[in-house]
């Protein structure tokens, strides 16, 4: 959504590939909340999370509160 939105696409055009039609001030405040860099590490941790969830070394929705609690955290 990042390199799209510098690309100058139309902001409704990627809430569209990113299921999320008429959520457009939704979508602009977290894309200016968020860097994509941090959603890359978002999506790693959860990755991660899977992996170990499915090898039983951690629980599924303790891990999901964490990061949920990392999501809603300030950035620094």
């Amino acid at each position: 959504a990042h390199r799209l939105l510098a690309e100058r696409v139309p902001l409704g055009t990627i809430a569209e590939r990113l299921w999320m039609s008429g959520r457009e001030r939704e979508l602009d405040g977290l894309l200016k909340r968020v860097s994509a860099r941090a959603i890359r590490r978002y999506l790693a941790a959860l990755a991660d999370l899977d992996s170990q969830a499915k090898q039983g070394l951690r629980s599924i929705e303790h891990g999901v509160e964490l990061l949920l609690v990392r999501l809603a955290m300030p950035a620094a």
